[in-house]
């Protein structure tokens, strides 16, 4: 058997060596050229802009919730100034109602007062005829639509009835008295007036036996004098008219009295 030489044994060893410096030296450079690769990116990494991150979530929800706050203040805003038209269009409906309803009360008079005045047209006119009288004169006013009684008629016949001071004032000076028609007062003059109040009572205690009626009639009455006048003409009572605007002058005379 052949015996290997020691210089053989050495050239074995050297060529283990050389490979184990070859290898380390190639594991050396491999490591090498990680850390230099690692800190290349690290540098690519710092120069790098960085993206501005999104808000947390609850910044948004935070928004959201003013939002909702900010849209709440102008239904509110909104809804105070609905309320406020809607009031005042309910009180301008309130004031075109009312008014509404005194011009249809209005009106119904005016209608009635122009069916009367084409009934008093139909009917057959007699003549008045002025004659001498000796009855006690009872004075009445019809202005503005009403009437007034200037002598006390709550009682029946009486040759001297006092003034009736409720509806009038009244101012005497020696033969002459004059007498005004106090705003507010009077009864309106209508259909079916005759039923109450004064009228009523002129029409009840005046006796057509010993007393006439004498008118003091403004121009703007004419209908309403017609209407009364004709429910004393019904009655039998005599009467007299004339005109007069504003106060009422009664002069006392000793003369003989003349009535239609």
């Amino acid at each position: 058997m052949r015996k290997y030489r020691q210089d053989d044994l050495t050239s074995f060893e050297l060529l283990l060596d050389t490979m184990c410096n070859t290898f380390g030296g190639i594991v050396f450079i491999a490591l090498l050229l990680t850390i230099l690769s690692q800190a290349i990116g690290n540098s690519n990494t710092e120069n790098t802009p960085v993206e501005p991150r999104p808000e947390p979530e609850i910044n948004t929800s935070q928004s959201e919730i003013q939002g909702l706050r900010d849209q709440s203040n102008e239904l509110t805003t909104l809804r105070n100034d609905l309320e406020a038209r809607l009031n005042n269009s309910l009180m301008d409906i309130a004031l075109t109602k009312d008014k509404i309803e005194r011009q249809g009360s209005e009106l119904e008079r005016l209608t009635e007062a122009v069916d009367h005045e084409k009934k008093m047209r139909e009917r057959p006119l007699r003549l008045p005829r002025l004659h001498a009288i000796s009855k006690v004169p009872v004075f009445l006013a019809i202005q503005h639509g009403k009437f007034y009684a200037i002598n006390d008629v709550s009682t029946s016949y009486n040759r001297h009835r006092v003034y009736d001071r409720s509806d009038i004032g009244v101012r005497e000076s020696g033969g002459d008295t004059a007498i005004d028609t106090l705003p507010g007062r009077g009864q309106v003059i209508k259909e079916g007036a005759e039923k109450f109040g004064k009228l009523k009572q002129a029409i009840t205690n005046i006796n057509p036996q010993n007393e006439f009626v004498s008118f003091a009639v403004d121009r703007n009455s004419f209908a309403e004098f017609i209407y009364v006048k004709n429910l004393f003409i019904q009655q039998g009572f005599d009467y007299h008219w004339v005109v007069q605007e504003g106060t009422i002058h009664i002069t006392k005379t000793s003369g003989t009295l003349k009535a239609l």
